[in-house]
């Protein structure tokens, strides 16, 4: 196979991604249909663009559930959240009255500052 110097290799790596997706399908998005069914009290949205996802919930309760099973889930499958990019971050109309809405580091913090 030919690459360049940053080691990428046409074919190979495209590939990879690809499975990746469809893994991610099955490991994520499936389950999290079915989760949305069975468990969440409130609605739930998912934005997915290849294995990045950000989840919106109505409770707080739904979502720190949902972190709590998905780490689970995870894990049986020998994967892992990445620490440095998930976090519960509230947002809309009342988030900026409550001392919760501003986590350390985020973009919230900064601006608020």
């Amino acid at each position: 196979m030919v690459g360049n110097e940053d080691g990428y290799t046409p074919g190979r790596d495209d590939l990879t991604r690809c499975w990746l997706i469809l893994y991610l399908h099955y490991v994520l998005n499936l389950w999290e249909e079915a989760w949305r069914k069975k468990v969440a009290t409130g609605d739930v949205i998912v934005i997915r663009y290849a294995d990045d996802v950000v989840l919106g919930f109505q409770y707080r309760t739904d979502a720190e559930r949902f972190l709590m099973q998905l780490r689970k889930r995870l894990v049986k499958f020998g994967l892992a959240l990445h620490p440095a990019k998930t976090r519960l971050i509230e947002f809309g109309r009342f988030a900026a009255r409550t001392e919760s809405s501003v986590v350390k580091g985020s973009w919230r913090a900064r601006i608020k500052n």
